[in-house]
């Protein structure tokens, strides 16, 4: 009953944020950008092991890749255990209505990147924070979302393949 309560409160307070302003930074391709952060889904091990291989090949390229998961449980996943450059939030990491609050926390969501990929398709609060958070130059989604600057609208049955295709298809 208390958590309804916690993330209505919080996506009300969400709704409130008032967003900066941040204009005037222009799409690139990929290979052009140096700073990329990732926002992941957590709940399918496969999807996330694909995203993870993906940010592997980012870095492969020169990129400085950031990778940031939402767990609602205590109890670490086996696929994200001992990853290099993934901050996992966790419900010891956020606030009442779900902000980040731990150092990991707010380290990820000041984070000066070029490009910031939400890759979830079902919305998770703590993530849709650290997206308003983000002092990212652009931030690129594939669900309508008022926080982000360039949305890559998908629909029917969607997987983490398919993302990667439209992202290679326009940021070639």
């Amino acid at each position: 009953m208390f958590n309804g309560i916690r993330q209505r409160l919080g996506y009300r307070a969400l709704r409130r944020y008032k967003d900066t302003e941040r204009r005037g930074a222009m799409l690139r391709p990929l290979a052009d950008v140096e700073r990329i952060g990732l926002l992941v889904p957590s709940a399918e091990s496969s999807t996330s092991e694909g995203l993870l291989l993906f940010a592997q090949g980012l870095e492969r390229m020169g990129k400085q890749v950031e990778v940031c998961a939402y767990v609602p449980k205590q109890d670490l996943p086996g696929h994200l255990i001992l990853r290099r450059g993934l901050t996992v939030l966790q419900p010891s990491d956020l606030d009442w209505l779900y902000r980040p609050k731990s150092e990991k926390g707010k380290a990820f969501c000041s984070l000066k990147l070029d490009y910031l990929i939400d890759f979830t398709l079902l919305s998770e609060l703590p993530l849709e924070w650290v997206l308003r958070f983000s002092p990212a130059a652009i931030r690129i989604g594939f669900t309508e979302n008022p926080a982000h600057d360039v949305t890559f609208a998908v629909r029917g049955q969607v997987d983490y393949k398919r993302q990667l295709k439209l992202l290679e298809e326009y940021l070639q």
